[in-house]
């Protein structure tokens, strides 16, 4: 009967996880009820099977992270902290003939922003806006090291999504820390990750950014990386207050009127995604996107960065970074 269960729990894994990864595609798409079914087969798993260790990986991350944070009321003990490898530059960007300045203020008030960029969806970098977050001060990578090192974090390997090479992986943050930087497989990337369910102390270093601290549901995310990972043209369903933590990012705006422009994939998961090198586009492939409007711009620790709802933006980190994203309606 024992032998009979554990088959049962193995098969009912396999299922969800080819749910999970094949038919949903990337772990930030999946529903909370497909985490939590889960984080439970899981947890039935490593405790029948008594090797808690590796199967409380699956358990911490594809689970839902309030329920293993119920489950584990005590968090792990961290362990030492190990030195971070220098950052990495990468080449600035070469502007087009089609691309502008994205607007950049020192300072913008909430109607303002309301009255000029939020209702006429347009684009505009504002300067320092969340210069007095404590995590601008605290969160670095040696720091967040620390914080995350027991806790296992969804990674991104390889350059950008769209490479063949590219994969996900599970991996403790120490690991990911370690490796971040080594350049052998291509960078990795801890991306759209919702860190701050799984580690809500990290929550009293920032707040809801000014232009979006009236709204509800607001969807916050976690991006950490070395210089030289790459996000390709995609574009989001809701408005996006980008605000930079630490390092520098360059973006590449493109209008959602531009959106027949910049060739995107017909099929699969990545219809949202555009198949231009937004960085050095091949007009002989893809003439058209010589048409299309190109609003270009660089944030760096303390900068925020409004990105219109439908906007195509392609991102490339210059250097070590830390970011976090609040996606929002209007």
């Amino acid at each position: 009967l024992c032998i009979n269960f554990g088959l049962v729990v193995i098969y009912v894994e396999n299922v969800v996880l080819f749910h999970l990864i094949v038919c949903l595609g990337h772990f930030s798409e999946v529903d909370d009820c497909w985490r939590l079914l889960f984080a439970a087969v899981s947890l039935v798993k490593s405790v029948r099977l008594s090797v808690a260790s590796q199967h409380l990986v699956s358990f911490l991350c594809y689970g839902e992270p309030s329920f293993a944070l119920y489950i584990l009321s005590k968090p792990f003990k961290c362990v030492s902290f190990l030195n971070i490898l220098n950052s990495c530059v990468s080449q600035q960007a070469i502007p087009l003939q089609n691309s502008t300045s994205i607007p950049v203020f020192n300072e913008l008030s909430k109607w303002d922003f309301v009255d000029q960029f939020l209702t006429r969806s347009k684009p505009a970098i504002i300067k320092g806006l969340i210069s007095h977050w404590p995590a601008i001060e605290k969160w670095s990578f040696g720091y967040l090291h620390r914080i995350l090192a027991r806790r296992v974090v969804p990674v991104e390997q390889g350059s950008k999504y769209t490479d063949s090479s590219w994969s996900q992986t599970l991996m403790t943050g120490s690991e990911f820390f370690r490796k971040c930087t080594l350049l052998e497989r291509g960078p990795l990337y801890l991306a759209q990750h919702r860190l701050f369910d799984q580690i809500p102390q990290l929550c009293d270093d920032f707040c809801l950014p000014l232009y979006c601290d009236h709204c509800d549901e607001v969807d916050r995310n976690c991006w950490i990386g070395p210089g030289g990972t790459i996000s390709p043209l995609h574009t989001d369903p809701r408005e996006n207050l980008f605000c930079q933590i630490s390092g520098r990012k360059f973006f590449r705006l493109v209008p959602s009127v531009d959106t027949e422009n910049v060739y995107a994939f017909k099929d699969g998961i990545t219809t949202n995604t555009s198949q231009v090198d937004a960085l050095n586009p091949n007009l002989d492939e893809y003439p058209d996107f010589a048409r299309a409007q190109c609003w270009d711009g660089v944030v760096e620790g303390g900068d925020v960065l409004f990105i219109p709802k439908g906007w195509w933006h392609f991102v490339s980190s210059l250097s070590n970074s830390i970011s976090i994203s609040f996606w929002f309606d209007a």
